[in-house]
């Protein structure tokens, strides 16, 4: 993709990136690498400087205390879910576990595609008469089997990397639905950003995940530790969206902490 074609979330990616291996960069240098006018240039030093990755200077900006670990906690890498799928399994199992017990015969539920929320479906196998809409196409075997259950999958875009369906057909179709309860996945959250993702570079992604927030009545945000406090470049919603967290006992306490001070249900699984 040609450099001046990028959405602004693909653009502040590479912006960001530059800027860690020389620890500072020029509006000027901005601009002209993308082909945008010095005003947008300094509105994307802006924005990154609003997400606190950088400190703004007379024509351009320098890294945040040159801090080389920085990234490890703003941005975490965008892998593919075969990949994440094995990662904190224990965890994410414990997380599914628990918030199958929320989940009651007759719900109408939305699960989100994901890494841990694939896992869902296995313990949902005693509950009956289930609605589930899902963008998740790996979840489809899984749910067919729960009693009664009926199933519907998102149209669109197949985007292979996370095994979702994403795009403006997706979109629309989210759209005919209300259901009860929203069962969401999340690269990061954290009381001072909010929900976000890793993955800048396909912005329907994040649309999809707002768009199931915005038609559920209540949403259930499942995540493992590793994910909290953490903040991804593409901002997804406000923590204020969230009804309730399931994580781990290893979580940040002091971002939990935070979290429940805002009227969020914040539940823990034993291990």
């Amino acid at each position: 993709m040609k450099k001046n074609n990028l959405f602004q979330e693909e653009r502040l990616r590479i912006i960001y990136q530059k800027l860690q291996k020389q620890k500072k960069i020029l509006v000027k240098e901005i601009s002209t690498e993308f082909s945008i006018s010095k005003t947008t240039a300094r509105n994307d030093l802006m924005e990154l400087e609003s997400r606190g990755l950088l400190t703004r200077t007379h024509g351009g900006a320098i890294l945040k205390n040159n801090d080389s670990d920085l990234s490890k906690e703003f941005i975490k890498d965008n892998i593919p879910f075969k990949q994440r799928i094995g990662e904190y399994s224990e965890e994410k199992k414990a997380i599914c576990k628990l918030a199958a017990s929320l989940i009651e015969d007759g719900d109408t539920l939305m699960i989100d595609g994901g890494s841990t929320t694939s896992a869902i479906a296995e313990y949902l196998q005693n509950k009956k008469n289930l609605t589930i809409i899902t963008n998740s196409y790996t979840l489809v075997p899984l749910a067919s089997g729960i009693e009664n259950c009926v199933v519907y999958l998102a149209g669109g875009l197949v985007y292979d990397k996370h095994s979702i369906v994403v795009g403006d057909f997706s979109n629309d179709f989210i759209q005919q639905f209300s259901p009860n309860k929203l069962i969401l996945g999340i690269d990061g959250v954290s009381a001072s950003r909010g929900l976000s993702i890793a993955d800048s570079q396909v912005p329907s992604v994040a649309s999809i995940k707002r768009k199931m927030i915005s038609v559920c009545e209540k949403t259930l945000l499942l995540c493992d530790s590793s994910k909290i406090g953490k903040e991804c470049l593409m901002t997804v919603a406000p923590l204020n969206k969230i009804n309730t967290l399931i994580t781990n006992p290893s979580a940040d306490e002091f971002e939990l902490e935070q979290f429940k001070n805002i009227g969020i249900e914040v539940l823990l699984t034993e291990r």
